[in-house]
């Protein structure tokens, strides 16, 4: 098995793991980002009271499970179809939404060590260095192109 055969597997076999915990781990993810960028509630309309716990939030749920899904999803499409599977026009919607809330590199890295710590959680004891590297390429490619889509 080559190395990107290899990573197509480990992806497929993590992802069965987290779908079944999507929506928990959906907030966690997001609670990871606000976590490590606290001002970044500034950035989402409904997380305007800083009362208001992520976890009680149904907007923020709804959101959360939005952006891993479509996270997850770019990440396996990546390894099957060797694309991340977004529209153009979704691309440069992204874009434009990060650009206007003013989204900095760091952001995208504190976004992808979250996912890391998200899919760790979720796998286990199956978690390796490849695992994590297969998801990373994954993330890496979808910010790239938000990113990409940003500087347009």
């Amino acid at each position: 098995m080559d190395v990107g055969e290899k990573q197509k597997a480990l992806v497929m076999q993590s992802w069965k793991l987290i779908q079944p915990n999507l929506g928990y781990l959906s907030v966690r993810f997001f609670t990871e980002i606000l976590d490590n960028i606290p001002e970044a509630r500034d950035m989402f309309y409904f997380l305007k009271d800083k009362k208001d716990s992520p976890q009680d939030n149904h907007k923020l749920k709804t959101h959360a499970l939005v952006l891993l899904k479509l996270t997850c999803n770019s990440v396996v499409r990546l390894q099957e179809k060797g694309d991340i599977a977004l529209p153009e026009d979704a691309l440069k919607k992204l874009g434009s939404i990060h650009l206007a809330k003013k989204v900095k590199d760091f952001h995208f890295e504190v976004m992808r060590e979250a996912l890391l710590r998200i899919v760790h959680e979720a796998v286990g004891d199956q978690w390796s260095d490849d695992l994590g590297k297969a998801w990373e390429l994954g993330y890496d490619k979808l910010a790239d192109a938000i990113k990409m889509k940003m500087k347009e």
